[in-house]
């Protein structure tokens, strides 16, 4: 009985596996790039405010852990009337309230931070912190269904996803670092999860024929 099972869960983890490596090297790519084209001290500090910026990430991970079983069931039932539904009324009131958390966590980073440190460098880190917060925001709504290919059982075509979204991250990391130094990692991680987005709505609108 479990060799059927064993086969499909293997299945679908192979499929799948690699979606969690390209998300893990997604959120170093930034800093790995910077460090080719910058000092220790301006890394250090621009690893700092990404680093905090990632802790209020995790936010919209645990709404995503959250509304998954919720996705899955409505997924399972064929519903895709009610699934938009959900999606779009989550979507309207976590913009809502990340646009309000994002707001004080800025300000908070820009008032506090600087009075905890005499380095020079993270003293001004707080327009990095700002940026890829910002970043952050403008993808909040869809951020808790970023994974909708894989709760529909499509986990090829969730890492195909990802593999275009570290790769976008990637490009604009290398084209903007060039530039701008550590401001253009900032920005390149925030037109990231901008971008992110639009990417979600396509894939998803072509595999699953979903408009969410």
């Amino acid at each position: 009985v479990w060799r059927p099972w064993a086969r499909t869960h293997l299945r679908y983890g192979l499929r799948g596996f690699l979606a969690g490596l390209f998300g893990e090297l997604n959120t170093r790519i930034d800093v790995l790039i910077l460090g080719a084209f910058v000092g220790d001290a301006i890394v250090g500090a621009y690893s700092f405010a990404a680093i905090l910026a990632e802790g209020a990430y995790q936010i919209l991970i645990a709404l995503r852990t959250n509304y998954a079983p919720i996705m899955v069931r409505l997924v399972a039932q064929g519903d895709a009337a009610e699934l938009r539904r959900v999606v779009r009324k989550a979507r309207d009131r976590i913009y809502l309230g990340a646009l309000g958390l994002g707001a004080v966590s800025a300000a908070g980073y820009a008032l506090i931070v600087p009075h905890l440190t005499s380095d020079p460098d993270l003293q001004g880190s707080g327009i990095y912190f700002a940026i890829v917060l910002a970043g952050m925001v403008l993808a909040s709504g869809y951020t808790p269904f970023n994974q909708l290919l894989l709760w529909a059982g499509r986990p090829g075509w969730h890492t195909v996803m990802i593999a275009i979204v570290v790769g976008t991250s990637a490009a604009l990391c290398c084209l903007l670092v060039a530039l701008w130094g550590a401001l253009g990692a900032a920005t390149a991680v925030a037109l990231t999860y901008a971008g992110s987005v639009v990417i979600l709505r396509i894939m998803v609108g072509r595999v699953l024929h979903l408009r969410i």
